[in-house]
């Protein structure tokens, strides 16, 4: 079956694959198998063509100790329709085969609005699934992430210490330790986001699991929204309300703590992908947001590249420094203290 494509398949899986494909198309002789990505999480991910209809093959990372519980995730989000249909997956040899979505630029499909309601109403099914995970440490991640991010020494300037000490100001009051966790994906970028034209389809959940409700709003928020008011419409639409004082405020420093992340993290995409010998800019406070999307509509710019992973690192921190910057952020921290997860005045309520 693979006689063409042997070459683009690990050696040591290539007879479970040959096994799978056996299994699910019989003697059909496979169209076409092509690489989609792979590398960095230690999964690689092809397109394949078998009768003429695609199909994603995934070869997860060898002793994956997650795959028993990713088993459950990509069953329940497939059959509540948030992520494409699945055909096989197998927790002993790490392969799973899901249905292939054609994707469509996102932004030129749909007008804005209809996609921050249709990721709202997507957030809201993923986040209502009863699943069995592994719970996520929010705030371990998080100041495990700092460390190393100093350690590298990748990056630095006054910025990143203004952002940092905006980060120290939302560590003690955040509520970390909530215990109302949900199904999360955890890195809700518009790369895992994919659109058919009339839908929206989450995919790669290789980040998933438990975790609080704000990190994957926060996610797509920084992607999508980006005035009061689609601000407004992405939380009326996953709560189905108003969202509480306590809830925007929750939102908004989730926002900065997401923007955090997201720059540290493509910091060291960027740093692993540098050029030998070059010295990384360290220039951050013209890298922002807007100019980063002008750059990119004007081709000038990519996220394939290291000059474009850097620039996007640096963005990050400059959007964060803006966010923590503002009036909201001193309101939204004030909001924290005293109040529970639902908004209730927990000193009130005690007396």
């Amino acid at each position: 079956m693979l006689n063409n494509y042997k070459h683009l398949i690990p050696a040591s899986r290539l007879s479970a694959v040959e096994a799978v494909l056996q299994s699910l198309f019989h003697d059909t002789a496979i169209d076409h198998i092509e690489l989609l990505s792979g590398g960095l999480s230690g999964s690689t991910v092809y397109k394949m063509v078998v009768n003429a209809k695609a199909y994603v093959l995934k070869l997860d990372k060898p002793e994956d100790r997650f795959a028993s519980i990713r088993s459950e995730i990509l069953n329940q989000t497939a059959e509540a329709g948030v992520a494409p249909p699945l055909y096989y997956y197998n927790e002993e040899d790490g392969i799973s085969v899901t249905g292939f979505v054609s994707s469509q630029p996102i932004r030129a499909a749909m007008k804005p609005d209809q996609i921050i309601e249709k990721l709202g109403k997507n957030i809201r099914l993923l986040h209502s699934l009863s699943c069995k995970a592994n719970s996520q440490d929010m705030l371990g991640t998080v100041d495990g992430l700092i460390s190393e991010f100093q350690q590298s020494e990748i990056l630095s300037g006054w910025i990143i210490d203004d952002v940092l000490v905006g980060y120290g100001k939302i560590r003690p009051v955040y509520p970390w330790r909530d215990m109302h966790k949900v199904l999360s994906h955890n890195d809700l970028n518009p790369g895992n986001i994919i659109c058919d034209g009339k839908r929206l389809w989450l995919i790669d959940w290789d980040a998933a699991s438990l975790n609080d409700r704000f990190v994957d709003l926060a996610a797509a928020a920084n992607f999508f929204v980006h005035t009061e008011e689609q601000e407004r419409l992405l939380l009326q639409v996953y709560f189905e309300r108003e969202p509480t004082p306590v809830e925007k405020g929750r939102f908004f420093l989730m926002r900065q703590v997401s923007r955090l992340i997201y720059g540290m993290l493509l910091a060291g995409v960027a740093a692993r992908a540098k050029p030998a010998n070059h010295l990384h800019d360290q220039e951050v406070e013209s890298c922002t947001l807007s100019r980063f999307s002008k750059l990119i509509k004007a081709g000038k710019i990519s996220m394939n590249t290291y000059e474009g992973q850097w620039f996007y690192a640096k963005a990050n921190f400059n959007e964060a420094l803006h966010g923590m910057r503002s009036s909201r952020f001193e309101e939204s921290l004030c909001l924290m203290v005293g109040f529970d997860d639902k908004g209730q005045n927990v000193t009130v309520a005690s007396k």
